[in-house]
């Protein structure tokens, strides 16, 4: 398997961990109902597209890399410490790094490679992609509107 291959899809799988994570500190930091529906609502879809990754992780054989989960470092102190602009400001990022990863393996992948671990790689894995594409959007974009509606507040 080409190894540039092989780490865009890991690390697309672990930045969608990592989004996870700051969408679960988030939740877990604030008690604003509106935005602890907004990272609940979020944190389900980003579980969504975990499992997406994985079974495209299992397709290809690299399952395996599901057990060496990267340490994020994060911890109830972490938590605690980290002020509320900067867990939106990675939420944010986080959201767009994994759109970019997604849209990444949707243009460059060769499509002779996929068609080895796929029966049909439009629909098990171009469509998935891109449909996570478009989600990670629009939770980049259901973020920053929620940042317009509390700006006032951040001051």
């Amino acid at each position: 398997m080409n190894e540039a291959l092989e780490e865009n899809i890991i690390n697309a799988y672990n930045v969608e961990k990592y989004a996870e994570i700051s969408l679960l500190m988030l939740f877990l930091k604030h008690q604003d109902l509106e935005l602890r529906k907004l990272s609940a609502k979020l944190v389900l879809e980003s579980k969504e597209h975990e499992e997406n990754m994985k079974n495209i992780l299992r397709k290809m054989g690299l399952f395996k890399h599901l057990k060496n989960r990267v340490d994020y470092g994060y911890s109830r102190e972490t938590l605690n410490n980290m002020d509320f602009k900067e867990i939106l400001i990675q939420m944010v990022k986080n959201e767009i790094l994994a759109m970019n990863n997604y849209l990444e393996l949707l243009i460059k992948v060769n499509r002779k490679e996929i068609e080895k671990y796929f029966e049909d790689p439009d629909k098990e894995f171009y469509s998935v992609l891109e449909e996570m594409v478009f989600e990670e959007l629009d939770h980049a974009k259901r973020i920053l509107n929620f940042i317009k509606k509390i700006r006032k507040d951040l001051n």
